[in-house]
């Protein structure tokens, strides 16, 4: 949640097709803001989406949120090791940034065995 209480990102890990993370927005009513998050909208070099939405932290404004999959599999972290994705609201739509964070890969997590 934002700290000012408007902007929340739930992650839901329940079917395979829905899983992934759906940010709200309250204005006098919660709405969903833009279209949820879900293994179609990831993109990445190298691995395999297992359990996206395991966990998800929202920023400050409630544009920019990194959302986890605890289980993703991979030949630089290995089986089970985890995967961070970020992902920007622009333009109504939550766009990824970047490729996907991989423990011990050079340009990612280098500091922890599992990440998610």
């Amino acid at each position: 949640m934002t700290p000012d209480g408007t902007t929340i990102a739930v992650c839901h890990s329940g079917n395979s097709n829905t899983r992934g993370v759906y940010v709200y927005q309250y204005s006098g009513n919660w709405s969903l803001k833009g279209s949820p998050i879900t293994k179609e909208d990831v993109t990445f070099s190298e691995g395999t989406l297992q359990a996206l939405g395991a966990s998800a932290r929202i920023s400050n404004d409630g544009n920019r949120v990194v959302i986890a999959d605890s289980h993703f599999d991979s030949s630089v972290g290995g089986t089970d090791a985890g995967a961070l994705f970020v992902f920007d609201y622009t333009g109504g739509n939550w766009v990824q940034n970047g490729d996907v964070f991989l423990p011990n890969k050079t340009d990612g997590v280098t500091s922890a065995s599992y990440v998610g």
